[in-house]
């Protein structure tokens, strides 16, 4: 953890602000929210995060905000990997959702540790998903796969070092080398809507998920958020 920190703190220095932006499909998943209907995805946040430098609680609204059911769980506030399993356990069994786990930076970390603590319990996640998380065969070793979870996702920085040891994940490379650009890229906000579409489209048709087509992207404002689309 100690290491981690220090290399965070060192892309800090040369990082710029972090940017949220709003991907088109957006604006049509709140003029159709049955598009993610029955989907929870839950953000994790990086710690530490003392700067709210990813802006994960605002993306985490503005998923809210979009019609896409969201939840932000940061471990200096809401406890450990085991409280993170009980949000896991509450949305996927008791709500029986498809949830789309979403561990950005260091969270990811504690994303797989909550999976750890419910393997027993066979309680599984639908989505992983990876946000340029670092160093991450240092903190986990070689062998990452979850034995619940059925798909991995990777978004990581352009010049970023994949993990090794997941099972087949689906990457997506992101134009910056600003680890703090990632969560609110255009790029991942994209991703990260098409993922939550997939999960409702799977759980209803036995094909290929048909993600909607892009309509014309827009500036959108929220108060103490502005979100700009490039």
């Amino acid at each position: 953890m100690g290491s981690f920190a220090l290399s965070l703190l060192a892309m800090l220095c040369s990082a710029g602000c972090a940017t949220v932006y709003s991907p088109p499909l957006a604006n049509r998943i709140s003029l159709e929210p049955e598009l993610t209907e029955n989907v929870s995805v839950i953000f994790i946040e990086a710690t530490p995060d003392l700067g709210n430098w990813g802006k994960l609680p605002q993306i985490a609204g503005y998923f809210r905000q979009s019609a896409v059911e969201s939840f932000y769980f940061d471990p200096d506030v809401h406890g450990d990997a085991q409280a993170l399993a009980s949000w896991i356990r509450h949305e996927r069994v008791e709500r029986g959702r498809r949830v789309l786990l979403v561990g950005w930076s260091y969270g990811l970390v504690q994303a797989l540790d909550a999976l750890k603590c419910l393997e027993s319990t066979d309680v599984r996640v639908d989505t992983l998903v990876s946000v340029d998380c670092f160093l991450l065969n240092y903190h986990r070793g070689e062998e990452l796969q979850p034995k619940n979870a059925d798909r991995i996702v990777l978004i990581y920085r352009d010049c970023a070092q994949l993990p090794t040891g997941f099972l087949c994940p689906v990457v997506h490379r992101i134009e910056t080398c600003n680890h703090l650009a990632v969560p609110g890229h255009a790029r991942t906000m994209d991703v990260l809507f098409r993922e939550a579409i997939r999960l409702r489209q799977i759980s209803s048709n036995p094909g290929p998920p048909e993600i909607p087509a892009t309509p014309q992207e827009n500036e959108i404002s929220f108060p103490d958020l502005t979100l700009v689309v490039r």
